[in-house]
């Protein structure tokens, strides 16, 4: 058996909805994620595209990846395929990242085999992310019989298939495709159509990687091409949504703060998010409140107003300690 891990995005810096704590949380507990699914597993393993989420990730999240994947392979007979995917290779052929450098740090293992060009498995074809377009759609014609196609790609998006930053192929690529099966890594929510099968990413990242989900699952392949999904995460566990006038602090890993609020409560509504940030455990705390704007150009003047009257160093106050406060004061 296969088990397929995709889009772990090692080493993500999510600037937005974090604190300067939150953000160092996440990445660790990604690496966490990444161990526990296989430890979990007594299968060969497919990381299939985009295992960092920078081809130049620092080497911290590098040490930390590689020594993940340095023990399950030690301690595994079975085979880890490492699949590029768009995050991880750099649009300039000369520049070695942190992809490569899992290559050359690993490629002491047997069990070990790295794939940056279609390659055959036992289990299937694999084509990782590609250069450009173009050179995706001559290696899809070039597919040949198999069970399954492994992809790192979009499905069914034209707007991707005008960008070299993600490929995509069509429904008329499934169609001519010689593939009994299609599974298509790069997007982070299940869908299931036709002998296309996009399990979604496993660890969640952000808030949006819950957005048309309610669970995340991984796939499982066997030596005939047969497709199986586990659930391996619930979005009512993860994610919560709450009022922005009362939230409270739970378990849940990510949060997005909602309601309404009027124009002149727009400079409340950041100092309020801000607060519950500073407090709450979450990784990611986002701000979906809805500004109501009732005189359309002069609404938004209105909260452009109680933004500019908004005084940052009140709201940090109240957040931080006087000797913080102090520290920043000498910096202003």
């Amino acid at each position: 058996m296969l088990t397929v891990i995709n889009d772990v995005h090692a080493g993500v810096e999510r600037s937005a909805g974090t604190t300067t704590d939150s953000k160092l949380k996440l990445r660790l507990h990604i690496v966490a994620e990444l161990k526990r699914l296989l430890d979990e597993t007594t299968d060969d393993v497919m990381i299939l595209g985009d295992l960092f989420d920078k081809f130049d990730s620092s080497l911290f999240d590098s040490i930390l990846v590689y020594n993940v994947l340095k023990d399950w392979l030690k301690n595994n007979p079975e085979v880890m395929y490492l699949v590029a995917g768009n995050h991880d290779v750099s649009k300039t052929s000369n520049v070695v990242g942190n992809f490569d450098l899992m290559k050359n740090l690993l490629s002491e293992f047997i069990n070990f085999i790295y794939i940056v060009e279609p390659a055959h498995t036992r289990y299937g074809y694999v084509i990782p992310h590609l250069p450009n377009q173009e050179a995706f759609n001559k290696a899809l014609a070039l597919v040949p019989e198999v069970p399954v196609l492994f992809l790192h790609c979009n499905y069914d998006n034209n707007f991707a298939a005008q960008s070299d930053q993600s490929l995509n192929i069509s429904k008329e690529q499934v169609e001519a495709c010689k593939a009994e099966r299609i599974l298509i890594a790069h997007e982070h929510c299940q869908k299931l159509s036709g002998k296309v099968t996009i399990p979604g990413n496993q660890i969640a990242t952000s808030v949006s990687d819950w957005q048309g989900c309610n669970a995340k699952y991984m796939a499982r392949v066997d030596i005939e091409g047969r497709i199986t999904m586990s659930k391996v995460a619930e979005k009512s566990v993860e994610y919560t949504e709450q009022l922005w006038t009362d939230p409270q602090v739970t378990t849940h890993k990510f949060v997005k703060l909602v309601g309404t609020a009027t124009a002149e409560q727009a400079a409340q509504v950041v100092s309020a998010v801000a607060k519950f940030r500073a407090i709450s455990p979450a990784f990611v705390v986002a701000n979906g409140v809805q500004i109501e704007a009732d005189g359309g150009t002069a609404g938004f003047d209105a909260a452009l107003e109680g933004v500019r009257a908004f005084d940052v160093f009140k709201a940090l106050e109240e957040v931080l300690n006087e000797s913080e406060m102090n520290v920043l004061k000498e910096l202003e």
